[in-house]
């Protein structure tokens, strides 16, 4: 067994109270013992009235109603003039394509205009008999 589990027949004695110190905690001494106070320009409730304040927050107001009012989306003119004339390229652009694209077609018509009609005719009538063929197959499931 180990010497701590053993009993103490003579307890430890300690030492005689000694001198009186006038040593202290740093726990026991007062802390935080002056508020601080606003100064002048920090919004004390002498500087502002309430007359004041409600102005105040009128203007603010009506300032953001009316940039919301005049822009609506909240757009700054700049920014609105800008997407108007990206609006008119791409609409000129797309012109432009769809000229070169009629360009393009009327060409392709004049050598082999019947060609994709036969195409599709064809498809048709393969899809309307896989259609019959299904159906057929069905009805025989069932009798």
């Amino acid at each position: 067994m180990t010497t701590a589990a053993r009993p103490t027949f003579d307890p430890a004695k300690g030492q005689a109270p000694a001198e009186f110190t006038y040593l202290t905690s740093a726990k026991d001494l007062p802390s935080h013992t002056k508020l601080k106070t606003r100064r002048p320009g920090q919004g004390t409730r002498d500087e502002y009235t309430i007359d004041e304040l409600k102005r105040e927050l009128a203007e603010a107001e009506e300032a953001h109603f009316r940039a919301k009012r005049d822009l609506g989306d909240g757009l700054t003119e700049e920014k609105r003039v800008e997407l108007e004339e990206a609006k008119t390229r791409y609409i000129e652009m797309a012109q432009r394509l769809d000229a070169a694209s009629d360009e393009d077609d009327g060409s392709d018509e004049d050598d082999d205009g019947d060609g994709e009609s036969e195409e599709s005719e064809d498809e048709t009538a393969m899809l309307m008999r896989e259609l019959e063929k299904i159906k057929r197959e069905r009805a025989e499931e069932k009798a």
